[in-house]
Formats: structure tokens, C-alpha cells, sequence
């Protein structure tokens, strides 16, 4: 990350109600580009949703999403997380932000 707070690469694991609210608000603030975005979802039909809102690139590949990231939004419901941060653990490195 730079010193003025802007993220060059942000990935939201989980684009539901609270992903999509961070989203918004991150991209609304001018705090990152659209195009620094990546989110994540388990149905295509909502990430066809968020790409079409909110210009940002989506995947079904929580792992994909996550490489290459320099912060990981894991905004997925508690009981579902240790699942997806061991799905993601081969992408993720100690200069990530999770």
C-alpha cells in the first residue's frame, strides 16, 4: 500500500450484503479505483450483478481473487471462514493485508 491510504489491489472474498457495502464504500470514497477491485461470490448471478454496478472485475475463484492482492477483505460468514482462508492459503503472503 502507498503512504495516501489508495490500494493498488484489493480483493473481496465474499461479495454478499457486507462485502458489497465495503465495496461501495471504498470504491464511492475515491479510497480505491474500480479497477483495483476483485470480488468474489458462489453464484455467477451475483457477480454478474457486481461487475454491472460496480465496474469490478468478480471471479468464482476465491484463490485467483486473492493472488496478487496486496489487502484480502474476507467477508464471509464465521463459519464458513477457516474454510476459505485454507482454500486461499497457497495465494496468500506475508505482505498481504488479510
Amino acid at each position: 500500500m502507498t503512504d495516501d491510504l489508495t490500494v493498488r489491489r484489493l480483493a473481496v472474498i465474499g461479495a454478499g450484503k457486507m462485502g458489497e457495502t465495503l465495496i461501495s464504500s471504498l470504491v464511492g470514497s475515491g479510497v480505491v479505483t474500480p479497477e483495483a477491485v476483485v470480488a468474489t461470490a458462489k453464484h455467477g448471478e451475483r457477480l454478474r450483478y457486481m461487475k454491472r454496478e460496480y465496474r469490478i472485475e468478480t471471479t468464482l475463484d476465491n484463490r485467483e481473487a486473492a493472488g496478487g492482492a496486496e489487502v484480502v477483505l474476507l467477508c464471509v460468514k464465521p463459519q464458513i471462514a477457516p474454510a476459505v482462508v485454507e482454500e486461499m492459503r497457497p495465494a496468500l503472503t506475508a505482505d498481504q493485508v488479510l
